[in-house]
């Protein structure tokens, strides 16, 4: 062999000599080899190290940042809605107000005036109406009175009534079965020219009387119900229906004192004796005479009573019709006050919330005309601008933080106020601005400065997460390495790396929340598995072998070389 490698060195030196560019070049490429060569033989690939993490359970905040600047939660103008002459200053720029302070007032000596005479007309206008309903209605209780004393008048009358026509009705003076009225009736009609003008007579008279009795009883018992508090329909139904029967007893009455009278005018032209005496008749025509006088005078009076309440509650209904013509002028009235109120509420400029006056533009004397000054919120916001993609995890009410350049340390939190309904393109890329208003006030944040909000779009509790960087993705699928051996909790978190007897294995995951450093993991792992962070692989070089050294030793040997 070491006589073949020989004779291979003498052809390439001999060859040399004859063809010195070709040889030259020949021996780059030699050497060339030669490197490479020893590079492969003396250079090997070291073990594969991989650093791990551990799938655990905690919170994931997931959350979002930008920058924007301080603002004023809300800015406006104070402006005069009315002109006229300033009579009242009552802050300067920089003063802290409260909402529904008077700030500047102008002269309203005759929008006063104006609004007094409204109140005026309105009174008087209401006034008017009042009397009117109230004399009708007056006069309806009046009428009711009268009705009320009627038939308590009444039904005391007939209690003497009754007791003076009971036997004449129901008794017979002369011992017989047959009453006095009947015994009356009889002779007449035995008497009497033309029967026929009895007919009111027929029945049994008794019974017409007793029935009649019953009615007025029925009457009576309702009526002793109502007073001055009853319903005025109670009232006129009561005074109605006493009426109705009255008028019927006295038709009675009226009957029976033409039947007695009758009866005594045949005892004197016939000459007759009389079974019943002339002294009884004669005290029978006269009871019944003062029935008769005594119902007529009632029932006038239930009548005059009935008609009164009638004809006043008529009175009432029309009024009320009047009163709402009235009304409708009483309204005209109430909105001409309302529009004084107003021109001289426009007299006086308040502030329109609790917040910090950063303008007054008017002093005592000048004319107030547009804008008399402005004032801002004491509440600081924020606007940040966010992209598309991001405004959709954006709600209002999240929570964020802040934190401002010009301020060093300071960290407050807001909430978020109010996302833009419609975005704003700039060169292709649209965004929203999201307002976030403050919950601590602190003076040294002031209006134009630069601060950078975190809004925190959800949060999970008891979410199974493991490090961003153990998460890969591989055409649109999400995977991590799963460590199968059994590992140490010292190696766990080691950045040096550690060596694995079997290989990792890919595992398929789905994910969900991520903040900055975890992301969670919905399936696919469980608490307490291992997964591969990232991995280093080292390389060794070795010394050459003794065998190489002689090679090397040989090229050197070469000539020309």
């Amino acid at each position: 062999m070491l006589q073949r490698i020989k004779a291979f060195l003498n052809f390439i030196k001999n060859y040399a000599r004859n063809h010195k560019i070709i040889a030259s070049v020949a021996i780059i490429v030699l050497v060339a080899s030669g490197y490479f060569t020893f590079k492969s033989f003396n250079t090997t690939t070291g073990p594969t190290k991989y650093v791990l993490a551990q799938a655990e359970k905690g919170t994931i905040i997931s959350s979002l940042s930008s920058s924007g600047q301080v603002a004023a939660l809300d800015s406006i103008d104070l402006k005069a809605k009315t002109s006229g002459s300033v009579v009242y200053v009552g802050a300067k720029a920089g003063d802290i107000v409260k909402a529904g302070q008077l700030l500047v007032k102008i002269n309203d000596r005759d929008a006063q005036k104006a609004v007094q005479s409204a109140e005026n007309d309105l009174a008087n206008a209401q006034l008017s109406t009042t009397d009117v309903s109230g004399t009708a209605n007056d006069a309806l209780d009046t009428a009711l009175g009268g009705g009320l004393d009627a038939l308590t008048n009444i039904f005391k009358d007939l209690k003497t009534i009754k007791t003076n026509l009971d036997p004449i009705f129901q008794e017979s003076s002369y011992g017989d079965k047959e009453n006095d009225i009947d015994y009356y009736l009889r002779l007449v009609k035995f008497y009497a020219d033309n029967p026929s003008d009895l007919n009111f007579w027929s029945g049994d008279i008794e019974q017409k009387y007793n029935n009649m009795q019953t009615n007025l009883d029925s009457v009576e018992k309702t009526a002793w119900l109502l007073n001055k508090n009853s319903q005025p329909s109670q009232i006129l139904s009561g005074v109605s229906n006493t009426y109705t029967a009255v008028k019927s007893f006295l038709d009675l009455e009226r009957q029976a004192l033409s039947l007695a009278q009758k009866y005594q005018r045949i005892l004197d032209s016939e000459n007759l004796i009389p079974s019943i005496s002339v002294a009884t008749t004669t005290d029978h025509v006269t009871k019944l005479s003062d029935a008769v006088t005594s119902l007529s005078t009632d029932v006038n009076d239930l009548f005059t009573a009935k008609t009164d309440i009638t004809a006043k509650q008529a009175t009432v209904a029309k009024t009320g019709v009047n009163i709402q013509s009235e009304n409708l002028n009483i309204q005209q009235y109430v909105n001409a006050l309302a529009n004084a109120k107003d021109t001289l509420y426009q007299h006086y400029i308040y502030a329109p919330f609790d917040g910090v006056v950063s303008a007054i533009n008017v002093l005592v004397g000048d004319t107030a005309s547009g804008t008399v000054g402005s004032i801002i919120t004491k509440t600081m916001s924020t606007d940040i601008s966010f992209g598309e993609t991001d405004i959709a995890k954006i709600k209002i009410g999240q929570k964020a933080t802040l934190t401002f350049d010009a301020i060093n340390d300071l960290t407050i939190t807001g909430k978020v106020y109010s996302i833009d309904v419609v975005g704003t393109s700039s060169q292709g890329v649209v965004s929203y601005n999201v307002k976030i208003i403050m919950d601590v006030q602190d003076d040294r944040i002031k209006p134009g400065m630069s601060t950078t909000a975190t809004i925190i779009t959800d949060t999970k509790t008891d979410a199974l997460y493991v490090p961003n960087s153990a998460v890969k993705t591989q055409q649109g699928t999400k995977y991590v390495l799963k460590v199968t051996d059994t590992v140490a909790d010292t190696d766990i978190g080691n950045t040096s790396g550690i060596l694995l007897k079997n290989t990792p294995v890919k595992q398929t995951v789905e994910v969900g929340l991520s903040d900055d450093s975890s992301t969670e993991i919905t399936s696919g792992l469980n608490e307490g598995d291992i997964v591969v962070l990232s991995t280093t692989t080292l390389s060794t070089t070795t010394s050459a072998s003794s065998s190489a050294s002689k090679n090397n030793n040989n090229f050197r040997g070469i000539p020309g070389l």
